[in-house]
């Protein structure tokens, strides 16, 4: 799964953003964290550049470790995808219904 976005560098300055992708299980069987960051990027952008990025989220990223199996698993269901500077700056959210195992 591919999660784009734009990032701009609306100051007078050129400037490095780092935007940070979190995936959160809206109702998981296991305890798990709120939002667990699974990919990021980097950009340099000069002053009023806007440019168009994209994170890469594979089944891992959905996935947890299951201590009994002894593996990963991914469950099925809704999970919810934040988008931002961190984990309590977030610009964008959106929703995935995620396949299971």
């Amino acid at each position: 799964m591919n999660v784009s976005f734009d990032l701009s560098n609306t100051g007078t300055r050129a400037g490095a953003e780092i935007a940070e992708v979190y995936v959160s299980e809206a109702h998981p069987s296991v305890p798990r964290p709120v939002k667990e960051l699974k990919g990021y990027a980097k950009a340099l952008l000069r002053p009023g550049e806007t440019r168009h990025v994209s994170i890469t989220l594979n089944r891992r990223a959905f996935s947890y470790y299951d201590a009994g199996q002894h593996g990963w698993k991914a469950d099925a269901g809704d999970f919810q995808i934040y988008v931002g500077r961190s984990s309590e700056q977030i610009n964008t959210t959106g929703t995935v219904a995620r396949m299971g195992q």
